[in-house]
């Protein structure tokens, strides 16, 4: 099984006798459509209406991003929807239980951004050790959380800690002091908003795959077009996917700031090349193919069973109620 990237502007894609061909600048290859789990659709390459309906009866998302990396939207079949299941969640959020699974996934967050700043601290003078105190502290607050406000008072100024942290113990060159977006404003960043996408993205399609609304969730704030759900899940694996990755890449060596990265103009300082994007999609299929044993109840799994099998945990909360029955992930 494989994702379909589309990053060459002059691509052409269409679907003849089971496969889909893909023809751009470097030829034409094609892959049997069975194969296929989904299309990701950056900047202005071409879908043929008979590959779009093909991929929508067969369940295979279709996803689009700016040049940027942004995830923009995307078509999902609506055979997928469980009307019962969703007039449940719609008022999930009003619940105890609600606000009790989000102390947890909120406090497994800062615990694994703890983890991912101990495991660089060591080896860089402990030169972040005065953010992982204040996060320590900032962590034991949250169970005697009142209310959601207060809860994502405390993941804010958690948040801006590991950043900073974050920005001591990176290459020199990649140093950055906080994190920006839209548009970011250092090469870094540039990092971090480009997997945030692809994560995004695929939680969003998860999401939708078992029949949950993706736009009604239980931390974050109602607000138009804004898929909350998707923003709430993704708070358990960004850290231990995307930020451990980046790092990866950055202090591996494995990314470059001269090859990999423009300058655009002011609104976007800076942006991945087309080599760029594509040394962190493949490092992206590399990280969600990578097994974890912190899962409970499993030995192993990938990171993308895992957050499957998370989403399936959710469903049963919200279904009968019972917190218990999810457990964030945790790393050490």
């Amino acid at each position: 099984m494989c994702e379909i990237h589309l990053i060459d502007n002059t691509a052409k894609v269409g679907n003849e006798m089971g496969r889909i061909y893909i023809r751009g600048k470097d030829g034409e290859k094609s892959i049997p459509i069975e194969t296929v789990e989904g299309i990701n659709v950056y900047g202005k390459p071409q879908l043929t209406t008979q590959c779009v309906e093909e991929c929508l009866k067969r369940g295979i998302p279709i996803s689009f991003f700016s040049s940027n990396g942004g995830y923009i939207g995307g078509f999902s079949a609506v055979n997928y929807i469980n009307v019962k299941r969703q007039r449940l969640q719609a008022v999930f959020n009003q619940t105890d239980e609600s606000f009790e699974l989000a102390k947890k996934i909120i406090e497994a967050k800062v615990s694994n951004q703890i983890a991912i700043l101990r495991r660089y601290n060591r080896t860089n003078n402990n030169a972040a050790q005065s953010n992982i105190d204040c996060m320590r502290r900032y962590r034991n607050h949250i169970g005697r959380c009142n209310d959601i406000h207060q809860l994502m008072g405390y993941e804010g100024i958690s948040a801006r800690e590991y950043f900073g942290g974050l920005g001591k113990i990176v290459r020199p060159e990649f140093y950055f002091s906080h994190r920006t977006k839209n548009p970011p404003q250092d090469h870094f960043n540039a990092l971090l908003s480009f997997g945030y996408s692809l994560l995004y993205k695929e939680l969003y399609g998860m999401v939708e795959s078992k029949g949950l609304n993706p736009f009604f969730g239980f931390i974050h704030e109602d607000k138009e077009g804004h898929p909350a759900l998707v923003s709430d899940l993704i708070e358990e694996w960004r850290t231990i996917i995307i930020d451990s990755m980046v790092m990866s890449l950055v202090n591996g060596n494995e990314i470059s700031i001269d090859e990999d990265f423009e300058a655009a103009d002011s609104e976007h300082p800076f942006y991945l090349t087309f080599s760029g994007r594509m040394k962190v999609i493949a490092k992206y299929n590399q990280k969600m193919e990578t097994t974890t044993t912190y899962m409970d109840g499993y030995s192993s799994l990938s990171y993308r069973r895992a957050i499957d099998s998370q989403i399936r945990s959710l469903i049963y909360v919200i279904e009968d109620g019972n917190v218990d029955r999810y457990s964030p992930i945790k790393v050490r």
